[in-house]
């Protein structure tokens, strides 16, 4: 059965569900879900005057570049992309990160100079320096190759708490192991060690 969203809908449910929990002193949970009634709520205002996903990627990415990038330190390659609800379709996971590609590359990434043995840059016949891409779109390691989390229906309403079988990898797994790998190796690269 195929998920459909419907954000007026789920706005008003979760703001119900906070009032419920506000009037009975759960006022933690009471926040969490008038924090999804309002992430509903701004998601539909931005749908019905025409703003999309990319549109506040590129606002994001445009005040990111603001930010010195250094080669000893490059805040850039801490940084990981998530594709989250993404569908188990391969060629639509693909799509999301060529798309994501062709922001990060307007923004974030830079050219790279190439250099001959010495250091010195490679030049055109024109004497431009000769340069390529930092990332190439289907590289596994750069910052715009999301991570996926699948959409499942399991996580829709989960409530570990409530479900403690939810912690259980057998039952996690499916839906965030790209997540969780991802997280291991760059956690193992940062310590020498990769898992």
């Amino acid at each position: 059965m195929e998920y459909t969203y419907d954000l007026p809908a789920a706005a008003e449910r979760h703001y119900q569900d906070g009032c419920k929990l506000l009037e009975n002193s759960r006022l933690d949970n009471a926040g969490y879900h008038f924090g999804l009634a309002a992430e509903c709520a701004v998601k539909q205002g931005l749908a019905n005057a025409g703003v999309t996903a990319s549109d506040g990627f590129r606002f994001l990415f445009a005040h990111l570049a603001r930010f010195a990038r250094c080669d000893e330190d490059d805040w850039l390659v801490r940084f990981r992309l998530i594709h989250a609800k993404a569908p188990e379709d391969a060629k639509l996971q693909e799509a999301f990160r060529d798309q994501a590609f062709d922001i990060f590359r307007e923004f974030l990434y830079h050219p790279v100079v190439l250099t001959d043995e010495t250091g010195a840059a490679l030049l055109t016949e024109e004497g431009e320096r000769l340069t390529v891409e930092e990332y190439s779109p289907d590289a596994q390691e750069a910052p715009h190759y999301a991570w996926p989390i699948l959409r499942d229906a399991n996580y829709y309403y989960a409530d570990p708490l409530a479900n403690p079988d939810l912690l259980e990898p057998s039952y996690y797994l499916n839906s965030h192991r790209h997540l969780l790998d991802g997280i291991l190796t760059l956690r193992g690269a940062a310590e020498g060690t990769v898992p």
